[in-house]
């Protein structure tokens, strides 16, 4: 691979240097040894006892439940460090992204998710609200984390929706009246989530990830091909991010229908399923961060 079409060239970081990832990564480290202390300590503490039980897939895992233990679920608890980590990765590109921006580094590039560091930044957020979220789900089995955990869930879908759209209405209006219609969108992307949050019990969750994943891909198409979008992508990354993403939902099926299922194992299709989704997450995201748009950037 040549220089001029480096990894970096491609994926838009020749303006960032890989001593920016120092930060987060010893963010990662400390925070992860930070809690498996806590947890060791506090391992057989009995803080979920009066919480409201989750509800629909909770008691589908195949994993078995701890419940003398304040980590009910270990491996489907750990598992969802990964989300974590890639939610750094995606801050920490977005944060760099909108300094450089500022900064005037950022003036004419064709890569839509570095022109509007927004997106990285609300993939990156949400992905470690998902960590968060699913995390202490796992941890406790109660129906708030449960609550968070969805919520997370269907916002990491919806900022790629979100995305899309603007990228396909950037604005409104004609003349000298023109809207730019990115806080309409990133407003209705967030009320869209917090209606999942607060009706968690009246949706199926599966029907309705699978629907808006279905949404995210309609999107995209009609983005790229409808509006005559010439593009050119480095698929390797979409093309990962796909396969990875039907492996995770096949093994969370072998999973939830203990096809796969040893309940005490180290070893749980669940946890799979958070590693491989957080992998999904990180390769698409890297698929639009190496999308050249060959169209002179819109002045927003």
């Amino acid at each position: 691979m040549s220089n001029n079409n480096s990894v970096r060239t491609i994926l838009s970081m020749d303006t960032i240097r890989m001593s920016a990832f120092i930060v987060p990564v010893l963010v990662f480290v400390i925070t992860t040894i930070s809690m498996i202390l806590f947890f060791k300590h506090y391992q057989y503490a009995t803080w979920w006892d009066n919480w409201d039980g989750a509800v629909q897939n909770a008691d589908r895992f195949c994993e078995a439940w701890r419940t003398d233990q304040l980590i009910r679920q270990p491996s489907n608890t750990w598992s969802n460090l990964g989300y974590f980590l890639v939610g750094l990765i995606c801050l920490t590109l977005g944060l760099k992204d909108r300094r450089n921006k500022l900064g005037g580094a950022i003036t004419n590039t064709h890569n839509f998710i570095v022109r509007f560091p927004i997106f990285s930044i609300l993939i990156g957020v949400f992905s470690i609200y998902l960590f968060v979220g699913s995390y202490l789900y796992h941890a406790s089995l109660a129906l708030f984390f449960q609550q968070l955990d969805v919520s997370a869930m269907y916002g990491v879908v919806l900022c790629f929706i979100a995305f899309n759209l603007y990228r396909m209405i950037p604005s409104v209006g004609s003349g000298e009246q023109k809207w730019n219609t990115l806080p309409f969108i990133l407003g209705l992307m967030l009320l869209v989530d917090v209606f999942f949050f607060v009706y968690l019990k009246s949706i199926d969750i599966n029907i309705t990830m699978l629907s808006l994943i279905g949404i995210a891909m309609i999107v995209h198409v009609f983005n790229n091909r409808i509006n005559g979008y010439r593009a050119k992508h480095y698929m390797l990354f979409w093309n990962i991010a796909i396969v990875v993403l039907v492996i995770a939902f096949a093994i969370w099926i072998l999973d939830v229908k203990d096809i796969w299922c040893t309940p005490y194992s180290f070893w749980q299709g669940h946890a799979v399923w958070h590693i491989l989704t957080a992998t999904s997450i990180l390769f698409m995201y890297l698929y639009y961060r190496s999308d050249v748009e060959n169209i002179s950037p819109k002045s927003i």
